[in-house]
């Protein structure tokens, strides 16, 4: 079984946490119409070949290229 992730991408506007807060930080995140998850899931082509640390890389490289791209409304939320 996978891990949690220590991170997760999350926009510089929104007030919850994603990690402790997700229900509300989820609703926030679709009514703005940002739907991180969806943009996400678009941008890191994991796959069930790979393994759970591979899959892992590829979604923090995800996370990362999307927060280069546009760092004034996404960041890299991390968990403590």
């Amino acid at each position: 079984m996978s891990k949690p992730h220590d991170f997760m991408l999350t926009t510089t506007d929104n007030p919850y946490d994603p990690f402790t807060q997700f229900t509300d930080w989820y609703k926030f995140d679709m009514i703005k119409g940002y739907d991180c998850c969806g943009l996400l899931a678009r941008e890191a082509e994991v796959n069930d070949l790979y393994g759970d640390e591979r899959n892992e890389e590829i979604i923090e490289n995800a996370v990362n290229r999307i927060v280069s791209r546009a760092p004034l409304m996404f960041k890299k939320a991390i968990l403590v």
